[in-house]
């Protein structure tokens, strides 16, 4: 069962909202990540680790190798939104 946008957008917000990076904090990207199709399993699935990293960063998800880490957690999701 494919998840709903505004669901998925809560799991990123959720994987992003770690290790001193709060809810809100990361409940402000949303416009960001939205905007650069990071909220969306088309905007994530096949994209390699090096240039999610970039486009994480370039949203304001810059926390150096966080970055990449959460990167890495993103694109565990397949399209229907759950871990693939």
């Amino acid at each position: 069962m494919a998840l709903s946008d505004q669901s998925l957008e809560g799991i990123v917000v959720s994987v992003l909202a770690v290790n001193k990076f709060g809810l809100e904090k990361a409940r402000g990207l949303l416009p960001a990540l939205r905007m650069a199709g990071l909220t969306r399993p088309a905007g994530v699935v096949g994209e390699d680790l090096c240039t999610l990293t970039v486009r994480l960063a370039r949203a304001g998800y810059n926390r150096g190798l966080l970055t990449e880490m959460m990167a890495g957690r993103l694109l565990t999701f397949d399209g229907s939104g759950r871990p693939g």
